[in-house]
């Protein structure tokens, strides 16, 4: 695989801590908001200049992307943000729950996208992928990197460690904690022969597979593509997008969990005559977090229960296995009628690490009708599934922890 070095725009120092932030699209407009009140420096005056437009109508206006160029720009000539001299690659390493995941920020090629060695695993949306295409062109830069994984169980993973141990060594240039209580750190790397060893290793890796960042990815390919038919944005920039790759093994993958809302005439004892027929159900549990594969948690009416699918029904493919598969096929499209979970408005997606009692009392608060617990998909499924190029339900993966916006950008100019 083609990995490239670049020159990042950084914050200085004095301001990483303040201009860093979790990416785009987990947070709400008004929690924004909150966050850009009192911080001129936080980075969602870029990422996510439509929180301080007041009255605004379209979040996709044209002002939204013409706000975000002015604000990055302003950051630059403020000098909170610089841009390296010369190509590098930069080391991240983040700490959670006693796990550490070390990945490389490289430019990637957009080519390689085109011809599926770059994997994704599930479809994006059209009108999120016209927003932040319309914003990289608009910006000139990816202001945030696609999280993307290599498989390194077939491969001496030693020549990984080799690479990446020496340079943990320095003292990075960022190292803080953020919100989530995430350990950060950054290092720059410069040094001609650790470049090209980089280089060298990630040519032998094989695919890489996309855990996060699919609308990001597939906006700089729209991006790279537009750019063919208006020379003018053309670049040598333009053929790649920032990346941040980690070995599989050291990847971490959490539940997303779902909530209906919005079902007419829900109720819940018809609800388990109309599933009985594909699942054994228990009730009376104590959680509705599963223990393992298999199993699915629900919660309504205030009773927990388990449901596994009944054993006529079940099927050894590993797509077809997976819970969120299962809870698709045989609950929300014969049941619920949702075909299409990336459009439903009867669904709320609860990703990674919000706590059983989060599921429990939005339908406790008559905010939701029932709620439905998965155990995480394995990231030796996912390469699987992404491998025989099929794609899996919308929102099956949630990985933590997520990457920041902000400490280092990709610069299209």
């Amino acid at each position: 695989m083609t990995v490239k070095p670049f020159p990042g725009i950084r914050p200085a120092k004095k301001y990483a801590t303040l201009l860093n932030v979790p990416p785009y699209d987990v947070v709400t407009r008004e929690e924004v908001r909150n966050a850009v009140k009192d911080n001129p420096y936080s980075f969602f005056h870029v990422t996510r200049s439509d929180a301080e437009i007041p009255a605004l109508d379209d979040e996709y206006s044209p002002a939204v992307y013409s706000k975000a160029r002015e604000n990055f720009e302003s950051f630059i000539n403020k000098n909170i943000m610089t841009k390296d001299l010369t190509d590098c690659f930069y080391l991240l390493s983040q700490t959670w729950n006693y796990q550490t995941q070390t990945g490389l920020y490289a430019a990637v090629s957009c080519g390689e996208y085109e011809n599926n060695l770059i994997k994704k695993h599930e479809n994006t949306r059209k009108d999120k992928e016209t927003d932040r295409t319309m914003h990289i062109r608009t910006v000139k830069a990816d202001t945030g990197p696609v999280f993307l994984a290599f498989d390194d169980r077939g491969i001496e993973i030693d020549g990984y460690i080799n690479i990446v141990k020496p340079i943990m060594e320095k003292i990075p240039v960022y190292n803080f904690i953020d919100e989530n209580q995430v350990e950060n750190k950054l290092w720059v790397i410069t040094e001609k022969q650790e470049i090209k060893n980089i280089e060298s290793y990630f040519r032998n890796t094989g695919a890489f597979y996309i855990a996060d960042g699919h609308h990001r990815a597939a906006s700089a390919f729209n991006a790279w593509k537009e750019s063919i038919t208006h020379p003018e944005e053309k670049t040598p920039a333009s053929g790649y997008f920032m990346a941040v790759i980690f070995p599989a093994s050291q990847l971490n993958i959490l539940p997303y969990n779902r909530l209906i809302r919005g079902i007419k005439d829900f109720n819940p004892a018809q609800f388990l005559k109309d599933i009985e027929n594909s699942f054994n159900i228990s009730t009376g549990q104590d959680s509705i977090t599963p223990g393992r594969k298999g199993t699915i948690g629900l919660y309504m009416g205030g009773v927990k229960y388990h449901l596994t699918l009944r054993d006529n029904l079940m099927n050894d493919d590993v797509l077809e296995s997976l819970d969120v598969s299962i809870l698709q096929k045989y609950i929300f499209a014969p049941v619920f009628g949702i075909n299409d979970p990336r459009t439903s408005e009867n669904l709320i997606f609860a990703g990674g690490g919000k706590a059983e009692s989060y599921l429990t009392g939005k339908v406790d608060a008559g905010e939701a009708d029932a709620a439905f617990s998965l155990y995480p998909v394995e990231i030796g499924d996912l390469m699987t599934i992404t491998l025989s190029s099929r794609l899996m339900p919308p929102k099956s993966t949630w990985f933590e922890p997520k990457l920041r916006d902000g400490l280092v950008v990709y610069s299209l100019d």
